[in-house]
């Protein structure tokens, strides 16, 4: 199959299974919302904005570097060591921002934005076994991927409010998700980590990432 071709498939599949998704966790939310009290989805969302937060100053999206910087030497290798430590941090600054808002705000949310924290290392990873993916143009086996993953959450995510779980269960949502979607996008990329690091290609994803990370937080602090 040719690059366009390739190209048009890949961008055929991620729409069509995208389109499929919207319309999936549509259903999902309105059962959600018959299961869950108005004041589990609040007490979530007040841990994910908070999240949302931290993730605006430390968001360097070093798998978007892997697709734009041209390959050079343990690219992916050094990505994924940068992905990881980036993950790292996060968490690190997650908890002691968890013992700080613990006085202020109710141990759920606190939980659900710790919870949150704790999975940015695997998500990390993953971002670059999907990225090699995408820069090999495998979108279709990408999108797949993507498209399980979320929805099965989803359905986790209803079976967990049915057995009386409250907010956990859209907490689960999130762990089910970073799981099955780090499980799927290991198995389907064809990168294997080789525990190569690079400082020059470091220092060009890490420039990558500074920029990205500003031009996302102007734009967030704009919107």
């Amino acid at each position: 199959m040719s690059l366009a071709k390739k190209a048009i498939s890949g961008t055929l599949w991620m729409s069509g299974i995208s389109y499929i998704g919207f319309a999936v966790n549509f259903g999902i939310q309105l059962i959600l919302v018959r299961l869950l009290a108005p004041e589990d989805f609040g007490l979530f969302a007040l841990g994910l904005s908070i999240a949302e937060m931290l993730f605006i100053f430390f968001s360097f999206s070093f798998s978007m570097g892997v697709i734009q910087i041209q390959e050079s030497t343990d690219l992916f290798d050094t990505a994924f060591y940068l992905s990881l430590i980036s993950g790292f941090v996060i968490l690190v600054i997650g908890g002691i921002v968890s013992l700080i808002i613990s006085s202020f705000y109710s141990l759920p949310s606190v939980i659900a934005f710790f919870s949150l924290c704790a999975l940015q290392p695997l998500q990390g990873c993953m971002s670059i076994y999907s990225a090699s993916m995408e820069k090999e143009l495998r979108f279709k086996q990408n999108a797949i991927v993507r498209g399980i993953s979320t929805n099965l959450s989803g359905f986790g995510s209803i079976l967990l409010a049915y057995m009386g779980f409250g907010v956990w269960s859209l907490v689960g949502r999130e762990v089910i998700t970073a799981f099955l979607m780090f499980i799927g996008m290991r198995l389907f990329s064809s990168y294997r980590f080789g525990k190569n690091f690079n400082r020059v290609t470091a220092k060009k994803l890490i420039d990558f990432g500074y920029k990205n990370a500003f031009l996302k937080g102007l734009g967030d602090s704009l919107s």
